[in-house]
């Protein structure tokens, strides 16, 4: 597992395309040129985007196969 960055964002952007299913279910529409952007940087408005961490998931030949979200003090303090 590796931590993703803003430079990361194009291999996201790939597995979001890539999972296309998920992201319709999830967000009911295909994903948007920007969405990778999105998943990095959008979080509530009483958080920041320090608190949102999110870490990728490396299969064979070090390839995205998916993520895991994480909002540092969402609803209350110290928790995720």
């Amino acid at each position: 597992m590796v931590r993703l960055s803003l430079s990361d964002s194009p291999i996201l952007q790939r597995l979001l395309e890539r999972c296309g299913d998920y992201y319709d279910m999830i967000e009911g529409r295909a994903a948007e040129s920007g969405a990778a952007i999105g998943e990095l940087t959008e979080c509530p408005p009483e958080r920041v985007p320090h608190d949102l961490i999110c870490l990728g998931i490396v299969g064979d030949a070090d390839a995205l196969v998916g993520t895991i979200g994480a909002l540092r003090h969402h609803r209350r303090q110290d928790q995720w």
